[in-house]
Protein backbone atom coordinates (compact mmCIF):
# COMPACT_ATOMS: atom_id res chain seq x y z
CA UNK A 1 0.00 0.00 0.00
CA UNK A 2 1.49 3.51 -0.98
CA UNK A 3 2.52 6.16 1.48
CA UNK A 4 0.43 8.83 2.28
CA UNK A 5 2.27 12.52 2.28
CA UNK A 6 0.51 15.59 2.40
CA UNK A 7 2.54 18.53 1.21
CA UNK A 8 0.65 21.99 3.36
CA UNK A 9 1.62 25.26 1.63
CA UNK A 10 -0.14 28.34 1.16
CA UNK A 11 1.78 29.34 -1.80
CA UNK A 12 -0.04 26.68 -4.72
CA UNK A 13 3.63 27.03 -6.82
CA UNK A 14 5.36 26.31 -3.42
CA UNK A 15 3.03 23.55 -2.62
CA UNK A 16 3.42 21.98 -5.93
CA UNK A 17 7.12 22.55 -6.01
CA UNK A 18 7.45 20.67 -3.01
CA UNK A 19 5.29 17.68 -4.21
CA UNK A 20 6.92 17.23 -7.67
CA UNK A 21 10.49 16.76 -5.07
CA UNK A 22 8.70 14.47 -2.71
CA UNK A 23 7.67 12.65 -5.63
CA UNK A 24 11.05 12.42 -7.39
CA UNK A 25 13.07 11.27 -4.09
CA UNK A 26 14.53 7.67 -3.97
CA UNK A 27 13.06 7.53 -0.65
CA UNK A 28 10.26 6.19 -1.36
CA UNK A 29 8.80 4.25 -3.97
CA UNK A 30 5.40 5.66 -5.89
CA UNK A 31 3.60 7.90 -3.00
CA UNK A 32 0.62 9.14 -2.41
CA UNK A 33 0.80 12.85 -2.71
CA UNK A 34 -1.31 14.98 -1.43
CA UNK A 35 -1.12 19.12 -1.88
CA UNK A 36 -3.49 21.18 0.31
CA UNK A 37 -3.23 24.88 0.59
CA UNK A 38 -4.42 25.59 3.61
CA UNK A 39 -5.29 24.97 6.99
CA UNK A 40 -8.36 24.39 6.64
CA UNK A 41 -8.26 21.96 3.29
CA UNK A 42 -5.36 19.74 5.99
CA UNK A 43 -8.37 19.46 8.93
CA UNK A 44 -10.57 18.52 5.92
CA UNK A 45 -8.47 15.92 5.32
CA UNK A 46 -7.18 14.63 8.21
CA UNK A 47 -11.32 13.96 9.23
CA UNK A 48 -11.50 11.74 6.45
CA UNK A 49 -10.82 8.03 7.12
CA UNK A 50 -7.57 8.40 4.84
CA UNK A 51 -4.30 7.48 6.71
CA UNK A 52 -1.53 10.21 6.82
CA UNK A 53 1.57 8.73 7.20
CA UNK A 54 4.05 11.87 6.62
CA UNK A 55 3.14 15.82 6.64
CA UNK A 56 5.60 18.41 5.07
CA UNK A 57 3.78 21.41 6.71
CA UNK A 58 4.93 25.40 6.06
CA UNK A 59 5.22 27.22 9.40
CA UNK A 60 3.57 30.10 8.33
CA UNK A 61 0.01 29.28 6.93
CA UNK A 62 -1.05 33.01 6.22
CA UNK A 63 -2.47 33.97 9.51
CA UNK A 64 -2.28 30.15 10.90
CA UNK A 65 0.53 28.57 12.15
CA UNK A 66 1.80 25.15 11.42
CA UNK A 67 3.03 24.36 14.22
CA UNK A 68 -0.13 25.01 15.96
CA UNK A 69 -2.28 23.10 13.64
CA UNK A 70 0.52 20.42 13.77
CA UNK A 71 -0.09 20.26 17.65
CA UNK A 72 -4.34 19.80 17.22
CA UNK A 73 -3.57 17.15 15.05
CA UNK A 74 -1.14 15.13 16.77
CA UNK A 75 -3.29 15.84 20.06
CA UNK A 76 -5.98 13.89 17.34
CA UNK A 77 -3.87 11.18 16.60
CA UNK A 78 -4.39 11.84 13.19
CA UNK A 79 -0.78 12.43 11.92
CA UNK A 80 2.23 10.22 11.84
CA UNK A 81 5.63 12.14 11.03
CA UNK A 82 5.85 15.55 10.74
CA UNK A 83 8.45 17.71 8.53
CA UNK A 84 8.61 21.33 8.94
CA UNK A 85 9.06 23.71 6.08
CA UNK A 86 10.11 27.62 6.16
CA UNK A 87 12.25 30.03 5.15
CA UNK A 88 13.07 32.02 8.26
CA UNK A 89 15.61 31.07 10.88
CA UNK A 90 14.28 31.39 13.79
CA UNK A 91 11.60 28.81 12.91
CA UNK A 92 14.36 26.49 13.82
CA UNK A 93 14.05 26.52 17.31
CA UNK A 94 10.22 27.11 17.17
CA UNK A 95 8.91 23.52 15.79
CA UNK A 96 10.25 21.97 18.83
CA UNK A 97 6.96 22.77 20.39
CA UNK A 98 5.80 19.69 19.04
CA UNK A 99 7.43 16.91 17.62
CA UNK A 100 8.82 16.46 14.73
CA UNK A 101 11.24 14.14 12.38
CA UNK A 102 12.52 16.83 10.35
CA UNK A 103 13.13 20.69 9.38
CA UNK A 104 13.50 21.67 5.80
CA UNK A 105 14.86 25.17 4.26
CA UNK A 106 13.42 27.59 2.03
CA UNK A 107 14.37 27.51 -1.02
CA UNK A 108 14.01 24.14 -1.42
CA UNK A 109 16.86 21.84 -2.63
CA UNK A 110 16.03 18.18 -3.84
CA UNK A 111 18.93 16.59 -1.45
CA UNK A 112 17.16 18.37 1.58
CA UNK A 113 13.84 16.50 0.99
CA UNK A 114 15.15 13.54 0.30
CA UNK A 115 17.28 13.20 3.78
CA UNK A 116 13.81 14.94 5.34
CA UNK A 117 11.56 11.96 3.93
CA UNK A 118 14.05 9.36 4.53
CA UNK A 119 14.30 10.78 8.20
CA UNK A 120 10.55 10.71 8.60
CA UNK A 121 9.68 7.37 7.08
CA UNK A 122 12.87 6.08 9.59
CA UNK A 123 11.05 7.08 12.44
CA UNK A 124 7.50 5.64 11.59
CA UNK A 125 8.75 2.43 10.61
CA UNK A 126 10.66 2.57 14.14
CA UNK A 127 7.21 3.79 15.91
CA UNK A 128 5.33 1.27 13.74
CA UNK A 129 7.22 -1.94 15.40
CA UNK A 130 6.94 -0.34 19.24
CA UNK A 131 4.33 -2.26 20.99
CA UNK A 132 0.37 -1.51 21.45
CA UNK A 133 -0.46 0.07 24.56
CA UNK A 134 -4.78 -0.47 24.78
CA UNK A 135 -6.18 0.88 27.65
CA UNK A 136 -9.66 -0.46 28.43
CA UNK A 137 -11.51 -1.16 32.02
CA UNK A 138 -8.52 0.83 34.03
CA UNK A 139 -5.87 -1.33 32.41
CA UNK A 140 -3.40 -1.27 29.67
CA UNK A 141 -2.62 -4.33 27.42
CA UNK A 142 0.81 -4.19 25.78
CA UNK A 143 0.76 -6.24 22.30
CA UNK A 144 2.99 -6.68 19.97
CA UNK A 145 2.61 -6.45 16.26
CA UNK A 146 4.27 -9.44 15.26
CA UNK A 147 1.32 -11.06 17.46
CA UNK A 148 -1.24 -9.22 15.71
CA UNK A 149 -3.51 -11.71 12.80
CA UNK A 150 -5.61 -9.37 12.06
CA UNK A 151 -7.84 -5.97 13.15
CA UNK A 152 -11.71 -5.11 12.91
CA UNK A 153 -13.23 -2.19 13.63
CA UNK A 154 -17.02 -2.31 15.26
CA UNK A 155 -18.74 1.10 15.11
CA UNK A 156 -16.71 3.04 17.72
CA UNK A 157 -14.39 0.16 18.64
CA UNK A 158 -11.63 -1.76 17.28
CA UNK A 159 -10.95 -5.33 18.20
CA UNK A 160 -7.26 -6.30 17.57
CA UNK A 161 -6.98 -10.29 17.42
CA UNK A 162 -3.59 -11.88 18.48
CA UNK A 163 -2.32 -15.63 18.09
CA UNK A 164 -3.88 -16.41 21.15
CA UNK A 165 -6.50 -13.63 22.60
CA UNK A 166 -8.79 -10.75 21.85
CA UNK A 167 -8.43 -6.98 22.76
CA UNK A 168 -11.47 -4.77 22.37
CA UNK A 169 -10.78 -0.96 22.49
CA UNK A 170 -12.04 2.21 21.89
CA UNK A 171 -10.94 3.79 18.65
CA UNK A 172 -10.70 4.01 14.72
CA UNK A 173 -9.26 1.47 12.40
CA UNK A 174 -7.85 4.14 10.36
CA UNK A 175 -5.90 5.44 13.85
CA UNK A 176 -4.54 2.13 14.61
CA UNK A 177 -3.29 1.53 11.35
CA UNK A 178 -1.09 4.44 11.40
CA UNK A 179 0.69 2.59 14.60
CA UNK A 180 1.06 -0.56 13.39
CA UNK A 181 4.16 -1.99 10.59
CA UNK A 182 3.98 -1.74 6.86
CA UNK A 183 2.99 -5.45 7.13
CA UNK A 184 -0.72 -4.23 7.94
CA UNK A 185 -2.95 -3.24 5.00
CA UNK A 186 -6.40 -2.86 4.98
CA UNK A 187 -8.13 -5.54 2.94
CA UNK A 188 -12.08 -4.19 3.45
CA UNK A 189 -13.88 -0.85 5.04
CA UNK A 190 -13.66 -2.64 8.27
CA UNK A 191 -10.83 -5.09 8.39
CA UNK A 192 -7.22 -5.10 8.31
CA UNK A 193 -4.54 -7.59 8.04
CA UNK A 194 -1.12 -8.45 8.92
CA UNK A 195 0.73 -9.95 5.21
CA UNK A 196 3.12 -12.14 7.62
CA UNK A 197 -0.11 -14.30 8.03
CA UNK A 198 -1.74 -14.53 5.01
CA UNK A 199 -1.92 -18.25 3.52
CA UNK A 200 -4.34 -17.82 1.09
CA UNK A 201 -5.96 -15.06 -1.27
CA UNK A 202 -8.85 -15.41 -3.23
CA UNK A 203 -11.02 -13.33 -5.00
CA UNK A 204 -13.59 -11.87 -2.21
CA UNK A 205 -11.28 -13.94 1.12
CA UNK A 206 -8.13 -13.88 2.87
CA UNK A 207 -7.34 -17.06 4.38
CA UNK A 208 -5.06 -16.37 7.06
CA UNK A 209 -2.91 -19.15 8.75
CA UNK A 210 -5.10 -19.77 11.70
CA UNK A 211 -7.57 -20.76 9.12
CA UNK A 212 -9.52 -17.55 9.58
CA UNK A 213 -11.42 -15.93 6.38
CA UNK A 214 -11.22 -12.41 6.41
CA UNK A 215 -13.61 -10.68 3.84
CA UNK A 216 -11.63 -8.52 1.16
CA UNK A 217 -14.03 -5.69 -0.49
CA UNK A 218 -13.53 -5.26 -4.59
CA UNK A 219 -12.24 -1.43 -3.40
CA UNK A 220 -9.55 -2.72 -1.31
CA UNK A 221 -8.47 -6.09 -3.93
CA UNK A 222 -6.03 -4.72 -6.14
CA UNK A 223 -3.88 -3.13 -3.27
CA UNK A 224 -3.85 -6.14 -1.24
CA UNK A 225 -2.45 -8.41 -3.61
CA UNK A 226 0.06 -5.97 -4.86
CA UNK A 227 1.17 -5.52 -1.00
CA UNK A 228 1.27 -9.22 -0.65
CA UNK A 229 3.37 -9.72 -3.51
CA UNK A 230 5.18 -7.06 -2.63
CA UNK A 231 5.95 -8.42 1.08
CA UNK A 232 6.74 -12.00 -0.28
CA UNK A 233 9.30 -10.37 -2.35
CA UNK A 234 10.60 -8.92 -0.02
CA UNK A 235 11.34 -12.19 1.86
Amino acid sequence: MSVVIAVVDDVASEARQLADMVRRSPSVESPDVVELLSSEQLYDYAATERPLDVLFVDVCLGQDSGIELVGRLQARGRVAQVVYVSGFDEAHTRVYQTPHASFVRKPLRQEDVDLALEQALARREAASAAPLMLRHDHVVDVVRPQDVLYVESDRRHVIIHTRTETHRVYGKLSELLASLPASFVRCHQSYAINLDFVDRLSVEFVTLTSGECIPVSRRWRASVREALFARVREG
